[in-house]
């Protein structure tokens, strides 16, 4: 008979909390707070994605280690829509 070894799948982190945009010139300055839940196992980093177009998909665009980022290099005017995931060593 062989050895029985117990997986307990991955739990991945909750959503960060209160996300906001603050805009500049030619750039957005992004910032959230960590998620309450971190799916047990420490939040190693988010993930954030932008789209410039209400209709197409969200692109991944960095990956922070911290609480903020700033989209540099954009256009003036124009609206960009933005979501941010945390991760853990999980995913």
């Amino acid at each position: 008979m062989g050895t029985y070894i117990p997986v307990v799948p991955g739990v991945p982190p909750g959503v960060p909390n209160d996300f906001s945009a603050t805009s500049g010139n030619a750039q957005v300055v992004l910032a959230w707070t960590a998620p309450a839940d971190n799916g047990s196992s420490s939040i190693i980093g988010y993930k954030v994605y932008r789209r410039s177009n209400a209709n197409e998909p969200y692109a991944l665009i960095a990956s922070p280690s911290g609480l903020n980022y700033t989209n540099t290099g954009l256009t003036n005017g124009h609206n960009y829509w933005y979501k941010v995931s945390a991760v853990n060593a999980q995913g």
